[in-house]
């Protein structure tokens, strides 16, 4: 059975070496989760995504949710542009295939860094 997965961020937008903390709760047994931080291109040309932090949860008897903490990385900065535009994701997978993904901005200032001309 696919879990029914949440995540609440602490934050939406963090510093580059910040941590980010949060929590992930779900409805169904589940065997194991973990949570992922990624970023993806998106705009013209290729799309690029790359795992940049990840943290398996502990998943104890009988609880329905757990606390994580990520580090976010000093770069790539989130930015915006004309022909491309670099996102953070946190993420977290079940073993079931349950998937539960929310946007994060990491950049100086927690501001998304547009480029010129965007």
């Amino acid at each position: 059975m696919i879990a029914d997965l949440t995540l609440h961020l602490d934050a939406l937008a963090v510093d580059p070496g910040d941590p980010i903390t949060g929590v992930v709760r779900w409805s169904a047994t589940v065997e194991s989760l973990e949570v992922l931080l990624r970023w993806k291109t998106s705009g013209k040309g290729d799309t690029d995504t790359e795992i940049v932090a990840r943290a398996p949860l502990v998943i104890a008897d009988q609880a329905c949710e757990a606390r994580f903490a990520l580090t976010a990385p000093e770069q790539p900065v989130s930015f915006s542009g004309t022909l491309i535009s670099l996102t953070y994701y946190v993420r977290v997978e079940d073993t079931a295939g349950g998937v539960f993904e929310t946007e994060i901005v990491i950049a100086p200032g927690g501001k998304e860094v547009r480029l010129a001309g965007a």
